[in-house]
């Protein structure tokens, strides 16, 4: 097809080779993003576990040296005990040096504990707190001479000490279970790293297959939405050549008949009959032509933009044109039922005049098309739905059969049978200016039940000019 020669050409090559170009520098980018990953990631596994190691070995020296420290202490006082006290420096003197490194060493293990070691640690600090106080009370005692108070003290303090030095022995396990258990854990980590440098690689691979396929796949649907587009250009011409074809021929019916006339007013011109007749045909075909031009100009014009400035009544022109169409309602003998909300007036985003224009040719229908009917009703009916404005006209005529019920907005078309008068382009109007608006056309119908149009037409905004 030569609709198909765009697809060929230099320009259409160089795009398919850019893409394929960004594609595997897209593949090479995930490559070196994926190494540097997996370098960042064993550099902090390595960081962690050095961390880790040191941590743990500052974390079980110093719980053995706080037991240690007690034991020094604790010692310390029974040689003072039986040696008796040394009359240059007192007992507490002494004694400091050796509770400040107990001290030091109580205050840093706190920070290098996990959760559940801290809770452990959180219940043992005030015993270990109540024995220092012990052993300082003890001190005191042997300063003062009070030998028999202060083996008491030591004495008690025999036991207490042995349960904190256990309970300090099971804070260090547990600490080294912690710590082989976060080992275990950075050694799968590692594992799954290892796993996962391998699936990236495997992922990487099918990527830039996955990247040619799409790359493909795009040229591909690129040349299909070309052809496609090209169809509907090829389409919407020849919808247009049968538009120009119909006015023309609608134009030739009505041009006929002033053609004959006027040959008629030049043959008998001397005959008041004739040329009254000629010129009431005239007068008649002349009017039909300007009705055909103006729904002619009203569908050109009905598919521009809307102004958002411009707003209306619903009720106020629904009224209006029911006031238009009474003559005629009352000619055919019909009814016309009128449902207004009577708490509210909706005001719709179009202008009078479009809207009008779409209300004369739906109930205009509606009553033309009940001729010849049994019953004879038009039923109007202004809602608010939600963000629109709801105008709903039914009627009672013949309805429109399934097969032509798709076919109604087209210009020109008009359902077999139908004999009333009309243009063939006031419903293509009305669609036009509605969707023009933002609103929707609903129509439901059956041969024998009537037609139900509704026309969703969005509310003008609040504060806009009325």
């Amino acid at each position: 097809m030569g609709t198909e020669a765009p697809l060929d050409t230099a320009a259409n090559r160089g795009v398919t080779g850019a893409l394929l170009g960004w594609g595997l520098a897209l593949s090479v980018l995930l490559v070196l993003l994926s190494a540097a990953y997996s370098t960042l990631e064993v550099s902090r596994a390595r960081r962690d576990l050095l961390a880790l190691f040191e941590s743990s070995e500052r974390t079980t020296f110093l719980i053995g040296h706080i037991g240690q420290q007690l034991s020094r202490i604790r010692l310390f006082l029974r040689d003072e005990t039986n040696q008796g006290a040394d009359p240059r420096e007192s007992v507490e003197e002494r004694l400091r040096p050796l509770d400040a490194t107990l001290q030091s060493s109580v205050e840093e293990l706190g920070p290098l504990l996990n959760a559940d070691e801290l809770r452990i640690w959180s219940g043992l600090r005030p015993d270990v707190e109540w024995i220092r106080a012990d052993l300082f009370k003890a001190a005191l005692a042997l300063e003062r001479g009070e030998t028999t108070l202060g083996d008491s003290v030591l004495d008690q303090l025999v036991s207490d000490a042995s349960e904190v030095s256990d309970r300090l022995a099971s804070l260090n396990r547990l600490n080294q279970q912690s710590t082989q258990d976060t080992l275990r854990d950075a050694d799968r980590r590692l594992r799954l790293l290892r796993a996962v440098q391998l699936t990236i690689s495997l992922v990487l691979l099918v990527g830039i297959s996955a990247i040619w396929w799409v790359i493909i796949r795009l040229v591909r649907r690129q040349r299909n939405q070309l052809v496609e587009y090209l169809a509907r250009v090829e389409a919407a011409n020849a919808d247009l050549d049968a538009f120009a074809g119909r006015i023309a021929h609608d134009l030739k019916d009505l041009i006929n008949p002033v053609s004959l006339s006027v040959a008629t007013l030049k043959k008998f011109p001397e005959s008041p009959e004739r040329v009254i007749a000629a010129s009431e045909r005239i007068e008649r075909t002349t009017a039909r032509a300007m009705a055909l031009l103006d729904s002619l100009l009203t569908f050109s014009r009905a598919g521009r933009a809307a102004s958002s400035d411009e707003s209306c009544s619903a009720r106020t022109e629904v009224q209006a044109c029911l006031e238009e169409f009474a003559p005629l309602a009352d000619q055919l003998d019909a009814k016309v039922e009128l449902i207004l909300d009577p708490l509210h007036d909706p005001r719709v985003r179009c202008s009078s005049g479009l809207l009008q224009i779409v209300l004369r040719n739906l109930i205009g229908n509606a009553l033309k098309f009940l001729s010849g009917e049994g019953e004879r009703l038009v039923r109007v009916a202004v809602r608010t739905a939600g963000q629109d404005c709801a105008i709903v006209i039914e009627d009672t005529g013949p309805g429109i059969s399934e097969e032509a019920l798709p076919r109604i907005f087209e210009p020109f078309y008009r359902v077999t049978g139908t004999k009333a008068p009309g243009t063939g382009i006031g419903l293509a109007n009305v669609q036009r200016i509605v969707k023009a608006h933002g609103g929707h056309v609903l129509v439901q119908s059956e041969v024998g039940q009537g037609t139900r149009f509704e026309v969703l037409i969005p509310l003008e905004r609040e504060g806009a000019s009325k």
